[in-house]
C-alpha cells in the first residue's frame, strides 16, 4: 500500500513537472519592436544574397584593376618528336640506304618566363576600374534598400500584431458587456418586467459576441504567424510584442520630405551609382579608339637534352586598333544607349519616390485627423451606452436600443484601434519612403 501511494505520489509530482516545462516552453517570449527588426536583418535570407551580390561586384574592381599591374607567367612543355627531311637530288646516305633511314627522335625540353606590364592605355583600365566601383557602390545601396523593405514588413507584421490584440480585447468586453446584458434581462425577466424577447435577444447578442471573439483570437495567432514570418523565424515561436500602438505627431513637411528622399533614398543613389558606372563604360568604350602600350621580357631555358640553354629578350609593344570590323563603333553606341537608359531609370526613379512621399504623407495626415475623430466617438458611444443602459435598469429603455449601445460602443473602439494603426502604418511608409528616421522633425 504505501508503495503503490509512493509510486502515484511520484507519478503525480513527474506530470506537474512535465506540465511546468511544457508551459515554460510554450510561455510567450515578450519581444520589442526594435528586437524584431534586428532579429529579422540577421535572418532573413534577402539580406544575405543582397551582402554576396555587394562581394561578387566588390571582387570585380579586383579584377578591372589587375590588368594595369604586371604580369607574370610560366610555361613546362616537353616535347618529343623527329625531325625528318627529304633528300635532295644526288645526295646519298650511303650504300643500300634509304630515306626512312633518316628517321631520329629527340627531346626537347622548354621552360619560359614572361613578364609584361601596361604602360599606357588611354584611360581603359582607368575607366573599367572606376565602373566597377561605381557598381560596387550601388549594390551597397541595394543592401540599404533590402534592408528598408524587411524593416517595413517587420514593422506592418509587429502593429498587426498589436492591432489584434486590441481588438481581441475589445470583443473580450464586448462578451462581458453582452453576458451582463444576459443576466439583466433574465432578472427583469423573472420579476415580469420585462418580455422574454429580451432574453433570447440577449442570448443571440451573447452568442454574435462570442463567434466575433472566436474570430479574433484566430486574427492574433494568424498576425503572429505573419511577424514570426517576417523575421524569419520558427511559425511556431510565440512572440508577445512589448511596443504599443502609439501617436507622435509629426511637424515634417511634405517638401521637407521629398528633399530628404532625394539625399536619403537608397533606391535613387543606386541609380545614381548605376548611370555613372555607365558613363565610365562609355569613356572605356571611346578608348578603344586609341593604342595601348605595353613593355615584355621574357627568359627562355631550352635544349634537346641537360643542361638547358637559356636566352632571353626585352622590347615593347604599341597595339592600334586599325580596323576590327567596326567592332568598336558599335560597342560606342551600346554604351551610350546603356548611359541614357540609365539616366531614364533615375528619372522615373526620381518619379517613383516623389509619388511614394506624397502618398505616405498624405496618409499620415489623413490618419492623425481620423484618431482625434476616433477618440471623440468613443467618448460618445460610451456615454450613449451608460444612458442606454441607465434607461433600460429603469424600465424606460429596451433591450434593442441597449444592444445598439453596445455594438456602437465596440465598433468605435475598433475604428480607434484602426486608426492609431493607420497612423503607425503611415508614418512606417513615410520613413520607408523618405529613406531615413522622420524623429529628427517630430514632435510630442
Amino acid at each position: 500500500m504505501f508503495w503503490n501511494l509512493m509510486a502515484s505520489g511520484i507519478l503525480i509530482l513527474t506530470g506537474i513537472f512535465i506540465q511546468a516545462e511544457a508551459a515554460e516552453e510554450k510561455a510567450p517570449v515578450k519581444l520589442s519592436l526594435s528586437a524584431a527588426v534586428e532579429t529579422a536583418l540577421k535572418k532573413n535570407p534577402g539580406i544575405r544574397f543582397s551582402v554576396k551580390n555587394s562581394e561578387i561586384l566588390t571582387a570585380r574592381v579586383g579584377e578591372a584593376r589587375a590588368a594595369a599591374l604586371p604580369q607574370l607567367e610560366i610555361d613546362f612543355s616537353y616535347l618529343r618528336g623527329t625531325a625528318n627531311y627529304a633528300p635532295q637530288p644526288g645526295f646519298s646516305l650511303g650504300p643500300g640506304s634509304t630515306a626512312s633511314e633518316s628517321d631520329s627522335s629527340f627531346d626537347n625540353y622548354n621552360v619560359t618566363l614572361t613578364a609584361s606590364q601596361l604602360l599606357y592605355d588611354f584611360g581603359k583600365v582607368s575607366s573599367q576600374v572606376q565602373s566597377a566601383r561605381k557598381l560596387a557602390e550601388s549594390s551597397g545601396q541595394d543592401i540599404l534598400t533590402t534592408s528598408k523593405g524587411i524593416i517595413f514588413n517587420v514593422k506592418l507584421a509587429y502593429y498587426s500584431l498589436v492591432q489584434s490584440q486590441k481588438i481581441l480585447e475589445v470583443n473580450e468586453e464586448t462578451v462581458r458587456q453582452m453576458e451582463k446584458h444576459l443576466d439583466q434581462a433574465e432578472g427583469f425577466f423573472k420579476v415580469g418586467s420585462k418580455s422574454r424577447f429580451d432574453v433570447t435577444k440577449a442570448r443571440v447578442d451573447l452568442t454574435t459576441a462570442r463567434f466575433n471573439l472566436i474570430k479574433a483570437k484566430n486574427g492574433v495567432s494568424l498576425a503572429r504567424v505573419n511577424l514570426n514570418n517576417a523575421m524569419g523565424v520558427s511559425v511556431d515561436f510565440l512572440v508577445e510584442p512589448e511596443d504599443p500602438l502609439t501617436f507622435q505627431r509629426s511637424e515634417m513637411t511634405l517638401e521637407e520630405a521629398q528633399n530628404l528622399a532625394l539625399l536619403s533614398r537608397p533606391e535613387l543613389l543606386s541609380f545614381r551609382l548605376k548611370k555613372e558606372s555607365a558613363l565610365r563604360l562609355l569613356e572605356n568604350a571611346r578608348d578603344h579608339f586609341y593604342p595601348t602600350l605595353m613593355a615584355n621580357a621574357s627568359y627562355i631555358d631550352r635544349n634537346q637534352s641537360f643542361p638547358l640553354v637559356y636566352n632571353w629578350a626585352v622590347g615593347a609593344t604599341m597595339s592600334f586598333p586599325f580596323f576590327n570590323g567596326f567592332q568598336t563603333v558599335r560597342q560606342v553606341d551600346e554604351a551610350q544607349a546603356t548611359m541614357e537608359a540609365a539616366q531614364a531609370q533615375e528619372e522615373i526613379q526620381a518619379q517613383t519616390v516623389f509619388q511614394d512621399v506624397r502618398q505616405a504623407y498624405l496618409n499620415l495626415t489623413a490618419a492623425e485627423e481620423e484618431i482625434a475623430a476616433s477618440r471623440t466617438v468613443v467618448a460618445q458611444s460610451e456615454e450613449n451606452l451608460e444612458l442606454a443602459e441607465g434607461r433600460y435598469r429603469t424600465g424606460v429603455g429596451t433591450a434593442i436600443e441597449t444592444t445598439d449601445a453596445e455594438i456602437g460602443v465596440s465598433n468605435a473602439k475598433t475604428s480607434a484601434i484602426q486608426a492609431l494603426f493607420d497612423y503607425n502604418l503611415a508614418r512606417a511608409q513615410l520613413e520607408k519612403a523618405v529613406g531615413t528616421s522622420i524623429e529628427k522633425k517630430a514632435g510630442p
